[in-house]
């Protein structure tokens, strides 16, 4: 966000929920933001999957504006406006409480898990003679507890046998200054301060459904980072941008687990660093963007990253060709070479010994690398809609698996709730993703719009074992579509209507060894049959109503929504 690196920006931050799945960034602050996969550029480093640049706008100006929103789910207030009309300055703001509380007294919504959340995020904007000075900032917290011991026979959600409490915390605060040294160079410093903390707490029920507690994770993660950039424009036809960051990393790790062997807690992580002697992440790139002619544009570049928790340095080629077919088709090949260190928690997991200590096996763990292809076609088919196609390959290595042989590898890491515990890992394993997205988009013209998505994909993976295997996350397919219509009632006044549709291939899982666990008497699953179930499909479909009103100093705008209008099959 800004030119920096934030941590995750989402609720709900915890493994097992896909990353988080609500946003803490409201939509409504953003501008144009690059959303990158497969191969992308050598400004982003410490990245496997994917990047999302993410750019607040800046305030109004000119005047000042409010907004106030209202649902079933919570609220928002927002404002805007200069600080300074002569020189330009401004502030933007945004403060959103939601909570299903009120509407889970009403009505069931079929879960006993009550999501919470509440975010924040402004930025001020100063413009100078010969650059600008940015203040910006954000923060979350967000909370939920899933409690099989509470829940009733239509809960959609809840894991049987088991109660789950997810907290997660987030706040970035960042400061920039950009002096253009001409009108075709500048040169931008920022300084940045980050902390997260979360954790979860799994009990599982007996037959009485009593609960006992099996897992407490917390984790409290905090950095400062400072970077410089450069870019400038040498001629018509090449330009070049550099920059380096540095981020020192601290951290406050815990990690128990109920053994049942010894029917008490195990500490499986115990770490903490301040600041002061904490960890390095440096960064360092190059790129240019290179204008052959009018058809062909090269993008070369160069990525270093050093991590000295490992000593490790890894120097990171990245290419990109886009040729322009014709005026309305262009074609684009990428290549990368990427690697990112993994969750700070993993360095630090505990193996017991005979005698009752413990001591660390992860700590020399290196990092996860993979080379990545992209190949892509573009064409406008009228003005205001296009098609996109995309084919990509990933091959990753220097996985961490077991040093023993099983199926466990860290790339299924975020399939279920909790952190990673899994000791004595060696950077041995393999992956590899690929497959091809379409996408087919009309831009809102004559009152209508849509965006159909089509993503056709393999995930694979190999643990210490050597067997090639599904997985967690390989559902196969994922289909979206969107589309809106609004119909103007008269120059003040429109009336919309929008739908979504959502259609994804099951998430993976492990079955598991009745007989074994009942023989344990806790969950054993078979290992040599890791991943090869498949939950059922999800399928959901969304409808919004909406009306529009604009006054001449107030604009108000009422919508409504209904959820699921088809009948769903979901598994998580």
């Amino acid at each position: 966000m800004e030119d920096v690196d934030i941590p995750n920006p989402n609720h709900f931050a915890e493994n097992g929920t896909t990353g988080g799945p609500v946003g803490m960034l409201n939509n409504n602050l953003l501008v144009n933001s690059d959303f990158i996969t497969s191969a992308f550029p050598a400004e982003y480093g410490n990245a496997l999957s994917g990047v999302f640049d993410l750019k607040m706008r800046n305030g109004n100006n000119e005047k000042h504006e409010y907004l106030f929103q209202s649902g079933f789910n919570g609220f928002e207030i927002g404002a805007e406006g200069p600080f300074n009309k002569k020189h330009k300055s401004s502030y933007l703001a945004n403060f959103r409480y939601s909570t299903l509380e009120l509407v889970d007294n009403i009505i069931d919504i079929g879960t006993s898990g009550v999501p919470k959340y509440t975010d924040f995020s402004f930025k001020m904007n100063f413009p100078l003679t010969k650059g600008r000075i940015t203040v910006f900032g954000l923060a979350g917290n967000s909370e939920i507890a899933m409690l099989d011991s509470k829940k009733d026979e239509q809960d959609l959600y809840t894991d049987e046998g088991q109660d789950l409490y997810n907290y997660s915390k987030m706040g970035t605060t960042g400061i920039s200054y950009a002096h253009y040294l001409s009108s075709k160079t500048y040169i931008k410093f920022n300084v940045t301060g980050l902390y997260q903390t979360g954790g979860s707490k799994i009990d599982t029920l007996d037959i009485n459904k009593t609960p006992h507690r099996q897992i407490n994770h917390q984790y409290g993660e905090f950095k400062t980072s400072a970077g410089m950039l450069i870019s400038s424009k040498i001629n018509t036809h090449l330009t070049v941008k550099s920059g380096i960051y540095a981020d020192k990393m601290g951290y406050d790790l815990n990690t128990k687990r109920f053994n049942t062997e010894d029917q008490d807690f195990r500490q499986l992580i115990d770490e903490n660093r301040t600041l002061r002697n904490g960890l390095w992440l440096i960064r360092g790139y190059s790129q240019a963007s290179i204008k052959v002619n009018n058809r062909l544009n090269i993008n070369p570049g160069l990525h270093i990253l050093y991590f000295d928790q490992s000593a490790d340095v890894s120097v990171e080629p990245r290419i990109g060709v886009s040729y322009n077919l014709t005026e309305r088709q262009r074609i684009n090949v990428g290549y990368g070479y990427h690697s990112k260190i993994q969750s700070l928690a993993t360095y630090f997991i505990s193996s017991r010994k005979p005698n009752g200590s413990y001591y660390q096996t992860n700590t020399d763990l290196g990092l996860t690398k993979s080379n990545q292809f992209v190949l892509g076609y573009d064409a406008s088919i009228t003005d205001n809609t296009r098609i996109k196609l995309e084919t990509y390959y990933q091959n990753l290595f220097n996985v961490p698996v077991e040093r023993e042989s099983s199926s466990f590898s860290l790339l299924n890491m975020g399939a279920g709730w909790g952190p990673n515990t899994s000791d004595s890992l060696v950077n041995k394993g393999t992956g590899k993703n690929y497959g091809i997205e379409v996408t087919l988009e009309r831009f809102f013209s004559r009152n209508i719009y849509y965006l159909v998505t089509v993503s056709l994909y393999e995930s694979k993976y190999k643990g210490s074992d050597g067997i090639e295997r599904n997985t967690a996350f390989n559902g196969n397919y994922v289909i979206n579509t969107l589309l809106g219509k609004e119909f103007t009632i008269n120059e003040r006044s429109a009336f919309t209507i929008d739908y979504k549709l959502t259609w994804a291939g099951g998430k993976r899982y492990t079955p598991i060894d009745i007989e074994k666990s009942r023989y344990d008497q806790e969950t054993v699953y078979q290992d040599d049959q890791a991943f090869s179930k498949q939950f059922s499909p999800f399928f959901k479909t969304d409808i919004k109503f909406g009306y529009r009103l604009n006054g001449k100093k107030t604009s108000q705008e009422w919508q409504f929504l209904l959820l699921r209008t088809l009948p769903i099959i979901r598994m998580f």
